[in-house]
């Protein structure tokens, strides 16, 4: 099964930030209001994989935030979420 095009936004986005092509101040000013309008999307394309990406990246988000991480350690710490996210995609999305 693909993901549906609210899963491809999210991901797409904290793509974009993990790899560097985003600031931490749009991501951060973007990614709240990205994801009060596309999560609940992503449960009804795939509630599974929709907690996933909550439990890794939405937590990484509010860890990251509670830490006063510098921009590098934020995006590092993301990057990181993002790789075991999708590590674990082809399962989730199957």
């Amino acid at each position: 099964m693909e993901a549906g095009n609210h899963t491809t936004f999210m991901l797409d986005f904290v793509r974009e930030f993990a790899c560097g092509t985003m600031s931490v101040f749009d991501f951060e000013l973007d990614y709240d209001g990205f994801v009060i309008e596309h999560f609940p999307g992503m449960e009804k394309e795939n509630a599974s994989f929709s907690k996933r990406f909550a439990a890794v990246i939405d937590s990484k988000v509010e860890f990251a935030r509670t830490q006063h991480l510098s921009d590098e350690e934020f995006r590092s710490l993301i990057l990181v979420g993002f790789n075991s996210l999708l590590s674990s995609r082809s399962t989730a999305l199957s």
